[in-house]
């Protein structure tokens, strides 16, 4: 497996997971920091890291990044950035 999103955000690794899962890439989430009733406590401690199989690793950072860039512009043309 290998490392192809690192976040201190739980939700956002849940959300990339679904992503890459509805392209058929199945994922792992590994936590540093074991999950707490009070999540925002250790948030800037806490990193999740999402691994992907080695060989679909260079297909996974490529959904990343075309979905983050689809982001960008769309909030670039709302204005909310």
């Amino acid at each position: 497996m290998a490392v192809a999103l690192r976040t201190t955000s739980e939700i956002e690794a849940r959300v990339v997971a679904a992503l890459l899962d509805g392209y058929s890439i199945r994922c792992r989430i590994h936590s540093s920091l074991p999950s707490s009733i009070y999540p925002l406590r250790f948030h800037c401690l806490r990193e999740a890291a999402l691994l992907v199989p080695e060989s679909q690793l260079a297909e996974a950072e490529r959904l990343i990044g075309s979905h983050r860039t689809h982001l960008r512009l769309v909030y670039s043309r709302r204005g909310d950035r």
